[in-house]
């Protein structure tokens, strides 16, 4: 079976790092960790960490070690991108409010789960009184009321109110009678009799959902409905990465087509999903048709097969290739042009530049690594093919019960297993663990590093100067730092520690049921 490891490389292993003194930490005590805590939430960076905890009958949110306002009851606790602030829903008098930043607002019969935007100015959420209309709020301020806010069965969503991605557009699901809308900006969008998920484009200046009315079902793209279909493929519409492009599938007269910027496709018995180009220029899709599939690139059918695979382009965007199966053999298929055949294929990968193509192959009980349509020697068991961004190949293989790393053709030292490889912000270093019997090192470069029970996936600092995992040992938690060792704890909390922007590692870890914020000098 093929196995999916993540590339590494191998340099030369000849050296071995042993314990040297220990890295110096700074501790900074947050008070206790409350046994009782529940509902915790982790900031993504691993510097804050808040949580609900009961004391004297009341109810508290606890935000690093600091106590919030005692509230009756309290539910769901919402972080800020960078976790400078808090919100949360608190049970007071006879209704609900948010508070945000430990400030309480207005109190009403529900509220919905807080949305921060993502440069974190902004909150917002929808609350409602007992019969009256829902209430979209930022920042405190009512910015619309509505009837409801509804998803196509017109019961309440859960998550009425999102940011786009940039953080410049605010949308908001609702309803007016018997007709439901998305509003974005503050301004509704077309009415529907029942209205889908809202997807935005990767650059987060688009969004799109597909609507119903009078039975038939139309894509919205900014507040303007496309053509009208009577049915239209329950997988999301497709943007491109500029977001200038959108394609999804629609059944019309017993065909598949593609719709592509508001313009029918080729009928099929079926189409795959559509995949656009890097530049946002090109798209491509898998269609069958009397029994066999094809790949439908720029508008234009290729060979026919038995099977093909969701295609990949080039980042330059100037070639495509895809898996594809004829009979029981597989093969790729680069811009056109068939390779070998294979018993199994793996996905292709192509090299920064473009002009590379690597994947992994099965044949027998062989597999090997093809690069540019040529095998390399075989080997019992292979990972995934990795391209550094000075365009070497890097991949792990197995000869019999022993992984090792492979870089320009060369393998490093054998271990039991090997973890996914990391590379440096610029690409010249890589780190990665790996395993012998029960024990686990850190390799970075040519050194092996020193002995644990347990590993995480290493992480560079931004300069790419320095790396450091979470360990355990002996039933306690540190981080190792280079070849030095911190302090132990209890628990090093998740997420993993990482480097922040000025190069330091900075955690919370628990010792002795004591809260601390841990950072390097």
């Amino acid at each position: 079976m093929l196995r999916l490891l993540l590339a590494g490389i191998a340099l030369i292993f000849n050296a071995t790092w042993a314990f040297s003194a220990q890295a110096t930490f700074d501790e900074v005590p947050l008070g206790a960790w409350d046994d009782s805590r529940r509902g915790v939430v982790h900031s993504p960076d691993g510097r804050h960490v808040a949580y609900e905890t009961v004391h004297a009958g009341a109810m508290h949110v606890i935000f690093d070690g600091v106590a919030g306002p005692p509230f009756r009851l309290i539910s769901g606790i919402f972080m800020s991108t960078d976790a400078t602030r808090l919100a949360y829903h608190a049970e007071r008098g006879q209704g609900w409010c948010l508070v945000v930043d430990g400030i309480t607002g207005p109190e009403y019969g529900g509220t919905t789960d807080a949305v921060f935007s993502p440069d974190s100015k902004h909150v917002a959420y929808t609350a409602r009184n007992d019969k009256g209309p829902y209430l979209m709020i930022l920042d405190g301020r009512v910015i619309g009321s509505y009837d409801g806010a509804g998803d196509d069965q017109g019961i309440v969503r859960t998550d009425p109110i999102a940011y786009s991605p940039d953080g410049q557009h605010l949308t908001c699901f609702a309803t007016k009678g018997d007709k439901r809308f998305l509003v974005v900006d503050g301004k509704p969008g077309p009415e529907f009799d029942s209205v889908g998920d809202r997807i935005f484009s990767p650059n987060g200046k688009h969004v799109a959902h597909v609507g119903t009315i009078d039975k038939k079902r139309v894509v919205v793209v900014d507040g303007r409905p496309g053509p009208q279909y009577a049915v239209l493929h329950e997988s999301p519409p497709v943007f491109s990465p500029d977001g200038t492009r959108i394609a999804y599938r629609a059944w019309v007269d017993g065909h598949w087509f593609m719709v592509c910027d508001n313009q029918n496709g080729p009928g099929f018995d079926f189409t795959g999903t559509a995949t656009f180009s890097a530049d946002s220029t090109r798209v491509a899709y898998p269609a069958l048709h009397s029994n066999k599939w094809t790949m439908i690139v720029d508008g234009g059918a290729q060979h026919d097969f038995d099977s093909v695979a969701v295609p990949v382009f080039s980042a330059d965007s100037a070639h495509i290739a895809y898996a594809a199966r004829v009979g029981k053999q597989w093969l790729v298929c680069t811009d056109g042009k068939s390779g070998p055949a294979y018993d199994a294929i793996g996905i292709p990968t192509f090299s920064p530049d473009g002009r590379r193509l690597a994947y992994v192959a099965e044949r027998g009980l062989n597999s090997f690594m093809v690069v540019d349509g040529v095998a390399r020697n075989a080997c019992d068991g292979i990972g995934e093919p990795a391209f550094a961004p000075d365009g070497r190949l890097l991949y792990a293989e197995r000869h019999g019960s022993k992984w090792s790393v492979v870089a320009d053709g060369r393998n490093g030292p054998d271990f039991d297993d090997i973890g996914p490889i990391v590379f440096s912000p610029v690409g010249n270093r890589t780190s990665y663990a790996a395993r012998t019997g029960s024990k686990w090192v850190i390799v970075t470069d040519d050194h092996i590093g020193p002995q644990f029970d347990t590993l995480d996936r290493p992480a560079f600092s931004p300069d790419g100067l320095h790396v450091a995992s979470r360990a355990r040992l002996n039933g306690k938690a540190l981080v190792l730092l280079d070849a030095q060792t911190g302090p132990t704890f209890d628990e090093i909390l998740e997420p993993k520690p990482i480097f922040n922007s000025a190069g330091q590692i900075e955690f919370l870890a628990i010792r002795d049921h004591a809260l601390f914020r841990v950072t390097t000098p």
